[in-house]
């Protein structure tokens, strides 16, 4: 008996010559031995095992599941009138499926469950803080609460509910993530309340194998990591960005076997290259990707190919290596406390942690936190404590910008958003700052653009594209500016006096304050 990762379990001697042929049960429980001399054996997989904290569940006989309890050093052995076709634990529940019935165990209670009965062979179960997942092969994924009460069915378009697999499905508190089976390539993201689709899919170019969503914070927060065929671990938003279109995954590692997110905070943790991997931050790539190498550590542990995450409950992760053996990893609990910490908005009490810690890690996390909340104040003590002396510097400037617009445009240049940062700047009527920051860019033509749509500083974008082109001595090229030449006399004190009057129209707009009062 192998499992998928080819890791071999029992070996059993049959006394009645060569095996001839094999067939297992829907479920996957049982399966029946055809031999050459004219014998069936019948056998049933036992062993299973369900971890979550210090809870372990295991299914020790075709009809039994043992409940051990390691920290109140407590243990039970439950019977069920059925054999055990699958099972899962979490949140403070035990959910047993067997060939008739689900059983939803109370860790408080174990012995009155909620009792469900069922027709279709059931896949799998997946707890989740509100609700759980029950996939089976008539009716695809049907959440559930805990009193037994359906939530909904959730359903998308190709859905084929004998294909369902627990890697390729994942649950938060409000949404749930599936790789599509017409096209493995797409991840379906339904709102768990309704079961509807939430958004356009998330595209990839290779297939995906497995996926997870995070739970902590609101659904706006939401973030999907997977890893695809080739080995690559992505992350993306759940939904759309301010510009309306559907976020792009971002690869944040290669040769990954496992991943998960934290439940106590919005860290990610990965086995990549037989490595143990946590990210502090993920959305630090849809941030400030410079700092996605400084919000990572890894620590050495040469799993080898094929090891999997069993269980990652606070502190303590538990990684199932390919000979069999388990193994306890400690995860730092500094990121969780961050996470307390950013989410009451205690920026001061964020800062004594990370001054206490003295970890440039933990100051790079709170350095990319502060940006993505437009805490100024928190990411200039943060930047200024690992030396990032050029986002200082751009820190330092935005605070000094008056108005709040104008702040959250450079806030979004900085996300590397320079669409967003436009139309932010446009919405506002800051139609100088507009034309300023595609200056800044070298994005000549549209700043020309928006100058002759407005009608406004059209001889100023042609005054810096001049000094440009005579500091880098080259010619005109572009056709816009070329139908521009004589037509537009350069003044540049006239300039300078428009810029100043910009400059003070903008200070004066109602709401305008320096950063911070």
């Amino acid at each position: 008996l192998l499992d998928r990762n080819g890791r071999v379990h029992s070996r059993q001697h049959v006394p009645a010559g060569s095996v001839q042929c094999l067939q297992w049960t829907v479920d996957g429980t049982m399966v029946a031995a055809g031999c050459a001399r004219g014998d069936v054996y019948f056998a049933t997989a036992v062993g299973k095992t369900v971890r979550w904290g210090a809870v372990e569940a295991e299914v020790v006989e075709p009809q039994k599941v043992r409940l051990s309890d390691a920290s109140a050093e407590l243990e039970e052995t439950l019977e069920f009138r059925d054999r055990v076709v699958t099972m899962s634990l979490g949140w403070q529940y035990l959910i047993v499926a067997t060939s008739t019935q689900v059983l939803v165990h109370s860790l408080q209670s174990v012995n009155t469950p909620v009792i469900l009965e069922v027709k279709d062979v059931v896949l799998f179960t997946m707890p989740c803080e509100k609700y759980f997942l029950l996939a089976d092969a008539g009716h695809g994924l049907v959440s559930y609460n805990y009193d037994g009460r359906v939530v909904c069915q959730l359903k998308f378009p190709g859905m084929r509910p004998e294909l369902l697999d627990e890697m390729a499905v994942a649950a938060s508190p409000d949404l749930v993530a599936a790789v599509d089976h017409a096209n493995p390539r797409l991840i379906r993201i339904l709102e768990a309340a309704t079961g509807g689709a939430m958004g356009e899919p998330i595209k990839h170019s290779v297939e995906i194998q497995n996926v997870v969503i995070s739970g902590w914070g609101d659904s706006l927060s939401r973030k999907v990591a997977f890893i695809d065929k080739n080995g690559d671990l992505l992350v993306c938003p759940v939904g759309q960005g301010a510009t309306g279109r559907a976020q792009v995954p971002v690869k944040l590692g290669s040769l990954a076997d496992s991943v998960a997110w934290g439940n106590d905070g919005d860290h990610l943790i990965a086995i990549c290259d037989g490595n143990f991997h946590v990210w502090y931050y993920p959305q630090v790539v849809f941030v400030d990707r410079d700092l996605l190498e400084n919000t990572r550590t890894i620590q050495e542990t040469s799993f080898g190919k094929g090891a999997r995450i069993v269980d990652f409950s606070g502190m303590e992760c538990i990684v199932s290596r390919p000979d069999g053996a388990n193994t306890h990893l400690a995860v730092t609990p500094l990121p969780s406390q961050l996470y307390n910490l950013v989410q009451r908005k205690d920026w001061e009490g964020a800062i004594q942690l990370c001054r206490h810690m003295k970890d440039k890690t933990l100051w790079s996390t709170l350095a990319a936190m502060s940006i993505s909340e437009r805490e100024l104040n928190t990411a200039e003590v943060a930047f200024a404590s690992i030396d990032q002396v050029d986002k200082l510097q751009f820190v330092v400037y935005i605070k000094e910008i008056p108005t709040p617009e104008g702040r959250n445009a450079e806030l979004a240049l900085w996300r590397r958003q320079p669409d967003e940062a436009e139309k932010i700047l446009l919405q506002a009527g800051l139609i100088y700052r507009a034309i300023r920051m595609h200056i800044r860019l070298y994005n000549w033509e549209r700043a020309l653009e928006i100058a002759q749509t407005h009608k406004k500083h059209v001889e100023t974008v042609v005054a810096y594209r001049q000094r440009y082109l005579e500091q880098c001595q080259r010619e005109e090229n572009l056709p816009r500016f070329q139908a521009m030449a004589g037509k537009v006399q350069v003044d540049w004190d006239a300039i300078a006096a428009s810029i100043q009057a910009e400059k003070e129209a903008e200070a004066a707009r109602p709401g305008a304050k320096p950063y911070g009062e």
